[in-house]
């Protein structure tokens, strides 16, 4: 099959936030199935929209419906969160799909159907590996709480909003090494970095990927917390994407 898949801005490979974690695992899971797959930004850049070329669109960010309506293929809408405007319902999608039961409800109160289909994680890159018996490497690991405003001292910038998570984390395990999603590390790095950590701190996608690797995980960040992750606990941690709220 020939594959679109269409987000909010396409900034390059492992540059991006969440949705475009998304948008890659996807794409390099179906190319390792032998389709070909196209990730675009919300522009359609070099995207013919009045054709038959592509079998299927998978959209990660709503307002792309309205671009796609002189295709005539079928169209995916991956709802990704609660809080976002951009993820409110645009256009005519074929197919509905939320990432979580959290998201699933905030969908059935605007009167939308859809099945949720979670998260993808790629789990040969995040690979399993080994925890000491004893933790000895903390990693709280945020797009969010990883970044300080430049000349701000880090005792003051983490005790305004939001980073009193970050604060929080740093008065509970003073030799936490503190990590962004974008800029302190590469997304390269990021599999090693979680496989050489006992211990990961953080939220939603952060949280999955720590435990594919067979991390220890605190469920925790500026939303809040779901605590230590246990089978049991994830049951109920994975309704609200591991979101902490």
């Amino acid at each position: 099959m020939k594959i679109l898949i269409g987000i909010y801005e396409r900034v390059g490979e492992g540059a991006g936030g969440g949705t475009e974690t998304w948008a890659e695992t996807l794409a390099t899971e179906y190319r390792r199935c032998g389709h070909e797959v196209r990730i675009a930004g919300q522009d359609m850049r070099g995207v013919n929209l009045c054709s038959d070329e592509y079998d299927i669109a998978l959209v990660g960010y709503s307002p792309i419906l309205d671009k796609l309506r002189g295709m005539a293929c079928p169209k995916v809408s991956t709802c990704h969160g609660v809080t976002s405007a951009f993820d409110d319902q645009v256009g005519h999608p074929d197919f509905n799909a939320a990432v979580s039961e959290e998201v699933q409800r905030k969908l059935k109160m605007r009167g939308i159907e859809s099945t949720v289909i979670r998260n993808p994680i790629d789990t040969d890159l995040f690979a399993f590996q080994e925890s000491n018996e004893t933790p000895e490497v903390i990693t709280f690991y945020s797009r969010y709480q990883g970044h300080t405003t430049p000349g701000v001292p880090v005792s003051q910038t983490c005790g305004t909003k939001p980073f009193t998570a970050r604060r929080t984390v740093a008065e509970a395990f003073p030799n936490a090494r503190i990590v962004g999603r974008t800029g302190h590390v590469s997304a390269a790095g990021v599999p090693g970095m979680l496989g050489n950590s006992d211990i990961v701190i953080g939220l939603g996608r952060s949280a999955l990927e720590a435990m594919s690797c067979g991390c220890n995980v605190i469920v925790y960040d500026y939303a809040g917390g779901d605590g230590f992750m246990t089978p049991d606990r994830m049951v109920e941690a994975r309704k609200n994407n591991c979101s902490g709220r």
